[in-house]
């Protein structure tokens, strides 16, 4: 069989949990499938993904409406497959205007320990050869709990919040900076950046 049971992406991906187990292995033809145990993960008890019709979203313009993609005055949000490191991750995708703020809300969403997220940006020009940063916010309660500057030479980029067992208004807000892409023919300065973020609430078992 071709291939190897285990890989540098999957190293990086692991971010600080331990190794896994690996429980099993099944031949597909010239593939073979490799099962892997990580009880260090947690239980996800929300997701911003998964659960995208209970979130609000908004712009400086107003709200964000719509089923399939929500709609706003200065561009869109919606669910979507992106390719962020050569490798395809579902997120929430926003394509905004430059220097807009997105904020997508999920009211009383049921928390653990821990808020854990990744955010990108989709498509091969856009993260190997732009430098436009993104800033990403977390709030909780209407608190601010965390600002990153983001830049697209990071890829799909963990972030972890610290939170308390219940519910909780959480808040996440995108900021993107000046649009603009390297393309083959040179740069393009009208090509958006398509932002890509999830979010997931855990529980966790202390270490």
């Amino acid at each position: 069989l071709a291939g190897q049971a285990w890989s540098d992406s999957l190293q990086r991906d692991l971010e600080d949990l331990p190794p896994p187990t690996l429980e099993g292995e099944r031949a597909l033809g010239g593939l073979a499938l490799y099962t892997y145990a990580q009880p260090a993960a947690g239980s996800v008890r929300a997701d911003f993904v998964r659960d995208e019709a209970r979130l609000s979203v908004q712009t400086e313009g107003g709200p964000c409406r719509g089923r399939d993609a929500r709609r706003c005055a200065e561009g869109r949000v919606d669910v979507a497959v992106a390719e962020i490191d050569y490798r395809p991750r579902r997120c929430l995708k926003a394509q905004v205007d430059d220097g807009v703020t997105v904020a997508l809300r999920y009211p009383a969403m049921p928390t653990g320990q821990a808020l854990r997220g990744h955010v990108g940006v989709d498509g091969f020009n856009a993260r190997l050869r732009s430098d436009g940063p993104l800033r990403l916010e977390v709030w909780v309660d209407d608190q601010l709990r965390a600002r990153w500057l983001y830049a697209d030479a990071q890829g799909w980029w963990p972030f972890m919040v610290a939170t308390e067992p219940g519910s909780h208004d959480v808040e996440l807000r995108l900021t993107p900076a000046v649009r603009g892409t390297w393309q083959r023919k040179g740069y393009d300065p009208g090509q958006a950046h398509a932002l890509c973020v999830e979010l997931r609430s855990l529980e966790e078992d202390a270490p």
